[in-house]
């Protein structure tokens, strides 16, 4: 199943149901310096730094984001923050292109271990979870509730957790999917696309698309 290829930093999240995708990714000691420098930033100002990129995908906007978190005397780190959504927000002038950020990036082959987060949502008319929600308890009146809408499903191997995922259903209609995981990964332009696509890949574990629907049969992703 794969990805419709576009732009490293501009990625369709509309077309992959698909409503943010966040990295946060540690930079090594060596690395931060050099890549303050080509930034023409300070430890004191890095974090004042805001990285932007708006876009349309799907006749949908979407925005880029990225900044920096740092902690402060011995043993400080730097990390940098990525945010992908389909709610543009107004950075206004001081707001530099995403582009600088992630050309600097990529000129340091940098490595990361990176937390990842991506957020999906699925309309009930073309799409159904493979789980049933919501499940109502029988033969239990005593319960404080009268039916789960939402669960966490984590998925382990060898000893590790390789995604922690939330299926919601608020209305017990449309299905949202919240998911976890980290990897190891060059944060290069293909940074967002990466991470959307693995975070999508997850999602599509849970759910398939409804046979009723012309197009979105069950063979057709």
């Amino acid at each position: 199943m794969a990805i419709r290829l576009e732009s490293g930093l501009s990625p369709d999240l509309a077309s992959e149901r698909a409503t943010s995708v966040q990295v946060t990714a540690g930079l090594p000691h060596p690395a931060v310096e050099a890549l303050l420098k080509q930034l023409n930033l300070s430890p004191a100002n890095a974090a004042e730094a805001i990285f932007v990129s708006d876009y349309t995908r799907a006749r949908r906007k979407h925005q880029g984001f990225a900044t920096f978190q740092g902690t402060r005397g011995r043993g400080s780190s730097l990390s940098v923050l990525v945010l992908y959504d389909l709610v543009p927000v107004s950075f206004g002038k001081e707001a530099r292109p995403i582009t600088e950020l992630f050309d600097a990036l990529s000129e340091l082959a940098v490595q990361s271990d990176a937390e990842c987060v991506g957020n999906f949502e699925y309309p009930a008319a073309a799409w159904e979870s493979i789980l049933t929600l919501p499940w109502r308890p029988l033969r239990m009146p005593t319960l404080p509730f009268d039916e789960l809408r939402g669960f966490r499903a984590v998925k382990r191997g060898n000893g590790d957790l390789l995604y922690s995922l939330i299926i919601d259903r608020p209305t017990n209609r449309d299905i949202s999917h919240s998911i976890t995981f980290s990897f190891s990964m060059r944060l290069d332009k293909n940074l967002p696309l990466t991470v959307l696509e693995r975070a999508r890949d997850i999602s599509r574990l849970f759910v398939l698309p409804k046979a009723t629907v012309p197009g979105q049969g069950r063979d057709s992703e």
